[in-house]
């Protein structure tokens, strides 16, 4: 990556803070080229986050902390690669990091990984960004840390980005967590497909939404989408309906970057788990 092709990424960041816009999810140091940048020496007024160590043999190159802005999150890739971010508000910090060129991109995310596993974070997506460079994002209770990685010259170097995120689903993502850990499955109320369809309705998105922000808190969870009818005298085709249905949801949850690995699918027609069970329905069954 050049200075000329950095300090154009930089002047459109600036540009777009200058509106109050979206910080890119992967943000690069400003004004590079008007600086005398030695490795070992860290920028006047720049101190390491509390949440993360420095990688060994690094300097601070620059530093921005505010109180409150929206940045974007890489929290994983689609099922075609395709990177997934979310949207964070709140106070939050970014530093950038200049590294000896021994020190290999992957390197640096394996070791931050391992850090933050031990500072009780749950890692959240560790992968690649969309220029294919290594990076890792975790989330203890509502603090992301995100460390991104590329190369400045001959340097390796990496952006540590932590947001204190205060998202309105949060209170939803914890009623969800506190029902799934009480009963071990969630009713998606709100839900409602059309009869005798397949398709995500309309409003589906605001439902899902609240799943998937579940799934991100909760990396280590896996789940099974069931899917119910009403009783039917085709019972064949009733429980091909409600596998259909429990499919859609699935498919929206990993085209939104949750692992293929974590979500299973199984219809039941009109079968009822128990008394209290409504139908039609979809069902998140943790396991």
């Amino acid at each position: 990556m050049t200075c000329r092709l950095l300090v154009s990424l930089s002047v459109l960041a600036l540009s777009l803070t200058a509106q109050n816009a979206i910080v890119p999810s992967r943000p690069f140091p400003k004004d590079l080229d008007n600086k005398d940048i030695k490795l070992g020496e860290d920028e006047p007024g720049c101190k390491d986050s509390a949440q993360l160590p420095r990688i060994a043999g690094c300097s601070i190159i620059q530093c921005d902390t505010r109180e409150t802005s929206t940045l974007e999150i890489m929290v994983g890739a689609s099922t075609e690669g395709v990177i997934q971010k979310e949207l964070m508000e709140g106070p939050n910090e970014i530093l950038y990091y200049l590294c000896p060129s021994k020190l290999a991109l992957a390197s640096i995310v394996k070791q931050s990984d391992g850090a933050l596993v031990k500072a009780g974070f749950k890692v959240v997506y560790n992968g690649k960004d969309d220029e294919d460079q290594p990076l890792v994002t975790a989330l203890k209770d509502t603090q992301w840390v995100q460390v991104t990685t590329y190369r400045y010259n001959e340097y390796s170097a990496y952006v540590l980005t932590a947001i204190q995120d205060t998202p309105e689903s949060q209170a939803t993502s914890e009623l969800l967590v506190d029902e799934m850990t009480k009963n071990g499955r969630v009713v998606l109320t709100g839900l409602n497909f059309d009869a005798e369809k397949s398709d995500l309705p309309a409003d589906a998105e605001k439902v899902l939404a609240e799943v998937h922000q579940l799934l991100l808190r909760q990396p280590t969870w896996k789940i099974r989408v069931e899917g119910y009818n009403e009783d039917s005298p085709d019972k064949q085709s009733n429980v091909a309906l409600s596998q259909q249905r429990a499919s859609a949801v699935a498919s929206w949850l990993l085209e939104h970057g949750i692992d293929r690995s974590r979500v299973s699918i199984q219809g039941y027609g009109g079968a009822k788990p128990s008394a209290e069970a409504r139908s039609p329905r979809i069902e998140i069954v943790k396991f």
